[in-house]
């Protein structure tokens, strides 16, 4: 419980404060964020390790020479969607609803591995998947519709990312469970899918080299991020939010990375850093919701929208009660046919009993009520804890509103209860200019000043030039303009004749596209800025 505290502290810290940066203090994608929580969790997983060896001379890391640890394809195609899916994580920082999103779906029970493993039973064996698989499919896709169809902006970005994120996280654990199974025919051990301890010895890819490969990753997705003349990173800006965010990120990868292990499913084999709470589903559940805790809490020392947070919060709420209740379900129906197979076999065991004068009757009767009796101890036990556990955080995020963090009567009404035409834009920014007689050097200037600045650089604005020159249509003007823009600059130019000036060239924009505006518009004349919207 102490190790999950910790990690839950941490990574609540990083949100808040990574959050900080990007947003207020108007810094740049978050990759060299990415990069330094990643080097940070390396260095101290390194120290803890090299620690260790000097204290008790053992490491608990494998040889680096070690083929079998280290170099086989489920192990790097594991690697490879683990790191990926936190690079998109990261991207999806920009849109917090989605970001929210995305954590509870790396948080839901989302077992790809159990449907193949049932794919396999269907196509081998002819047999079909269980109900409870099918139903928990079901209802955990209701419950990631309430989390993406209530949100408000229907950002394409956001939901792509997270999407991405989701479908990788689902390969992560398929290729976790084909490494599981590549190990067993290795060690020609086939019939003990359990292997607790030797597959705790023998992990698929150890931890220091996902962090090892996060950090290079975090490299070149620097470096490729920083090629651009437009850098904005600059540590000194906010010196103590970067220090925060730097360590706590460090400390919630190092401290067990919980979503690693979510998606690796290590769980279901041996108990790992965050401790019994893991070992059972409804552990596993607390665990999971304790993270959507943990963002939800974010969200609202950040400031988002609310009713976007807590339709997005009960939908994974329903998503993991369905996992919970089905998984109770499955269980008590296997408990009831073992307890009935126990019923039909004891008049045969007495027989056999008095048939050999043996006298270990009582012993096997004590032996059956005890089997009996701790699956009905364990059953209680776990619809004691869901009961109190959903309880209150059904009851916590709204005893937070009424102390009134937020006034509900102010929020953004949901997509659905806005008319189609007014829906969010998949732009962030349109720069109108009117132009008359300015040369294309001194226009790209204004742009490329404009696409600078920290705060509007983000958006990745797009361009559009109203052209009103009287040698337009037969210029190379625009060519040029082209060639002077830095690159990955949507431009537009439309040629109209000069008539209103540049209040016809503003105000025809609005109504040539009212339906399609950007969700914000800045008017300009080449070194005139002073309309805007």
């Amino acid at each position: 419980m102490q190790n999950l505290t910790t990690w839950l502290l941490a990574a609540t810290t990083a949100i808040c404060t990574t959050h900080h940066l990007i947003f207020q203090v108007k810094q740049r994608y978050p990759f060299h964020y990415l990069l330094l929580h990643f080097a940070t969790a390396l260095i101290l997983r390194l120290g803890r390790h090299t620690w260790l060896a000097v204290t008790r001379n053992h490491s608990p890391l494998p040889p680096w020479n070690d083929e079998k640890a280290y170099l086989r394809p489920w192990q790097w195609l594991y690697g490879a969607s683990v790191i990926t899916s936190l690079v998109l994580a990261y991207r999806a920082m920009f849109d917090l609803p989605s970001l929210a999103a995305l954590v509870m779906i790396l948080a839901l029970e989302w077992r790809p591995d159990a449907w193949l493993r049932g794919g396999l039973s269907l196509v081998h064996n002819r047999q079909l998947p269980e109900l409870q698989s099918v139903l928990r499919g079901i209802v955990l896709l209701c419950g990631l519709s309430v989390i993406y169809l209530k949100d408000y902006r229907l950002e394409m970005e956001g939901i792509k990312f997270s999407l991405l994120a989701f479908a990788l996280t689902g390969i992560a654990k398929i290729a976790y469970f084909m490494a599981e199974q590549d190990w067993l025919r290795n060690k020609g051990d086939s019939d003990r899918i359990d292997g607790a301890e030797e597959i705790g010895e023998h992990d698929p890819i150890p931890g220091t080299l996902i962090l090892l490969a996060g950090t290079v990753t975090g490299a070149i997705t620097t470096a490729i991020d920083e090629t651009g003349p437009r850098i904005t990173f600059k540590p000194s800006s906010a010196p103590v939010y970067m220090t925060l965010s730097v360590i706590a990120g460090g400390v919630a990868l190092e401290r067990g990375g919980h979503l690693f292990q979510r998606m690796s499913n290590r769980h279901s084999h041996r108990g790992h850093v965050v401790g019994f709470l893991d070992r059972t589903t409804p552990g596993r559940i607390l665990t999971s919701t304790a993270v959507i805790h943990a963002v939800f809490g974010a969200s609202i020392l950040i400031g988002s929208t609310l009713n976007v947070a807590v339709w997005q919060y009960l939908g994974f709420l329903l998503a993991s009660s369905a996992t919970l209740t089905w998984t109770d379900l499955g269980f008590a129906v296997k408990t009831a046919q073992e307890e009935v197979a126990n019923v039909r076999m004891e008049p045969l065991k007495a027989t056999l009993a008095e048939q050999e004068n043996l006298i270990e009757e009582p012993v096997a009767s004590k032996d059956s009520n005890q089997s009996s009796d701790a699956p009905l101890l364990r059953t209680v036990s776990t619809w004691f804890t869901a009961m109190l556990f959903f309880t209150v955080l059904i009851i916590g995020p709204f005893l937070v509103i009424q102390q009134g963090v937020y006034n509900l009567s102010a929020v953004t009404p949901s997509f659905w209860d806005r008319s189609g035409t007014s829906a969010r834009s998949p732009r962030a920014l349109d720069l109108v200019i009117a132009r008359y007689d300015e040369s294309a050097e001194q226009v790209a200037n204004d742009i490329n000043a404009l696409v600078m600045l920290p705060n509007l650089g983000p958006l990745n604005p797009n361009v559009i030039i109203y052209d009103k020159a009287e040698d337009a249509n037969a210029s190379t003007w625009t060519d040029d303009l082209e060639d002077l823009l830095l690159p990955h600059i949507p431009l537009t130019v439309v040629v109209k004749p000069n008539i209103g000036r540049e209040a016809e060239a503003y105000l025809g924009h609005i109504l040539d596209h009212w339906d399609d505006l950007a969700d914000q518009c800045s008017f300009h004349k080449p070194l005139l800025m002073i309309y805007s919207r």
